[in-house]
């Protein structure tokens, strides 16, 4: 398929869990761009880089670099960005919007203004880019090079849900991406040492596992199962649970994360949020 050559001569194909905003930084370095810096005519106008680092591209910047923008928005929603992993603790309204998005329906400003603040990551749930030693090496023998993998950017993920190794926070701090591109082969490269996200729960391991299962399969679960399971808690019961989900998201100081809430509600009554998955086979499909 023919890929448009302005502004980004060498647009890349991404890599499995990567975000978009890593897809820019490589991108820009395979145009030989001299400095990282954000340039207007990128996007035909200022944008917040940082969205990318949990969002897809939108179809409008997908038109700038392919012919069939709106068959890779698709993609780019469903497997290199945070919409799958909210999905099932969002309203209705806004999971319609969510497929509307999906199936290449035009949003108003508004609405897509409304939703992307709905899935954005509050500040101070991450306050640097992170990585997993073990990733950057695998990510180098396969590709030649690591890049900024979505997973490892999640609230309350600690450890690598592949490696089950602490991830480490690099040396960029989050709010420094608004404008400006950091690929992260040349930041690992230029780095000291740096500090391992602490692990401090057995839920840690689980909480990294299903975030990672959501990423790929938010659009599966459903949302009624997940109703009926919580109102089978007797109220005791229930209030010890959020009891101990309000600790654990405290400990991390995680203000805001309800698919946070939804992977901890299941694994404390020892099931997987897999579990209420629908039974049909493309229910995404019948939204």
């Amino acid at each position: 398929m023919e890929e448009c050559s302005y502004p980004v001569p060498c647009f890349m194909a991404p890599h499995p869990d990567e975000n978009c905003y890593s897809v820019l930084c490589r991108s820009m370095v395979r145009a030989a761009y001299s400095s990282f810096r954000f340039t207007c005519e990128l996007f035909g106008g200022q944008r917040n880089l940082t969205r990318l680092l949990y969002q897809p591209f939108r179809v409008e910047d997908l038109s700038r670099w392919f012919n069939d923008a709106a068959n890779r928005q698709k993609d780019y929603l469903d497997l290199h960005s945070v919409f799958q992993y909210c999905y099932p603790s969002l309203e209705e309204h806004e999971q319609k919007l969510i497929i509307n998005w999906r199936n290449n329906l035009r949003l108003s400003s508004e609405e897509l203004k409304r939703l992307t603040k709905t899935v954005a990551f509050k500040d101070g749930q991450k306050r640097k880019l992170c990585y997993c030693r073990d990733c950057v090496q695998n990510d180098r023998e396969t590709y030649g090079e690591t890049y900024w993998h979505l997973s490892h950017q999640l609230p309350a993920v600690t450890l690598c849900s592949l490696h089950e190794t602490p991830l480490i926070c690099s040396e960029i701090e989050i709010c420094k991406t608004r404008y400006v591109f950091y690929p992260a082969e040349y930041v690992l490269r230029k780095s000291g040492r740096n500090e391992n996200l602490e692990s401090i729960s057995t839920y840690d391991s689980l909480v990294a596992s299903d975030s990672m299962w959501m990423l790929h399969h938010g659009f599966e679960v459903d949302g009624e199962k997940y109703s009926k399971l919580k109102s089978s808690v007797g109220d005791e019961e229930l209030a010890k649970i959020s009891n101990e989900i309000q600790c654990y998201k405290n400990e991390l100081s995680v203000p805001e994360s309800s698919t946070l809430e939804l992977i901890l509600f299941c694994r404390i009554l020892s099931i997987s949020p897999q579990s209420l998955t629908e039974t049909r086979q493309n229910p995404i499909i019948d939204k």
